[in-house]
């Protein structure tokens, strides 16, 4: 197995983890997780996202993020990730 196979594994969101985007420093919240339904994937988990930046004076901004994308991003360092489990993955 992989080392990203394993940091995959590893991550087991839930709601009230932080989500931290290196890129450009916004700082998320996870308020809920809603399943979908895909013609080609069948079914597949959106997370929304409660963004926060720090530098900008702006309302925080809800967006969502579908879950293997936003798995995918935490383990390779796109975003850190604090779980309200105690986990996290900052690379």
């Amino acid at each position: 197995m992989s080392d990203l196979q394993k940091r995959l594994k590893c991550v087991i969101l839930n709601v009230g983890d932080i989500v931290i985007d290196c890129i450009n420093n916004d700082i998320g919240i996870l308020t809920r997780r809603a399943r979908k339904f895909d013609m080609l994937l069948e079914e597949l988990y959106i997370w929304e996202v409660r963004w926060i930046n720090k530098s900008k004076e702006e309302l925080p901004n809800i967006g969502s993020i579908e879950e293997e994308s936003l798995k995918l991003s935490i383990a390779v360092g796109t975003y850190e990730w604090h779980s309200i489990q105690g986990d996290s993955i900052e690379l």
